[in-house]
């Protein structure tokens, strides 16, 4: 029972510190490079991904940020805009774009607005970019405002029933009590 404590007060520990970046995009771009290295600078952990489903599911893991540099050819990506949305809302992940105004609304069509928690336009200043995002993780104000609810009963439908009205403001956890009685 101890390690699920500890696991669980990590957890929500971990809210307050998050710093690592997943740059969605060009990896091999001279400002791709720039970017990555920049934050890398400022104390940022930074994985990079393709805009390609495959590929971001592979360095996701432990990113609370995406930084997507977008492209013309948005059509071309719309199997991984459609995973970037999914993922962002059910691990509440951060979205940033940078690129263009057209790309950006272009990305704003696609993406509901609660769900972006900020733009860059291009031609970008890389360093104000950097402290920007710097700002926003130490105030924390890129994190979702979201209440945490434990929701523990003996029923699976029940939970379910619960899990599908509770899909809005709230990060819900859901555990069977006979799970409890094994710790």
């Amino acid at each position: 029972m101890e390690d699920w404590l500890k696991e669980t007060d990590e957890a929500f520990t971990a809210l307050g510190e998050s710093k690592h970046i997943l740059f969605i995009g060009d990896v091999s771009s001279f400002i791709g490079n720039a970017i990555g290295e920049n934050l890398k600078e400022n104390g940022f952990t930074v994985a990079f991904a393709k805009p390609e489903v495959g590929s971001i599911t592979r360095e996701k893991e432990g990113a609370d940020i995406f930084l997507f540099y977008l492209t013309e050819d948005m059509e071309k990506l719309s199997e991984a805009l459609v995973y970037i949305k999914d993922t962002c809302v059910e691990e509440e992940k951060s979205l940033f774009f940078v690129g263009y105004e057209s790309e950006i609304q272009e990305a704003e069509e696609i993406f509901p607005e609660s769900l972006v928690t900020g733009t860059f336009e291009r031609p970008i200043n890389v360093k104000e970019m950097v402290e920007k995002l710097k700002e926003l993780v130490e105030n924390e104000e890129h994190l979702p405002k979201k209440k945490h609810i434990l929701v523990v009963d003996d029923s699976g439908t029940f939970l379910r029933t619960i899990k599908s009205h509770c899909l809005g403001g709230q990060h819900t956890p859901y555990i069977l009590s006979r799970l409890l009685l094994r710790l």
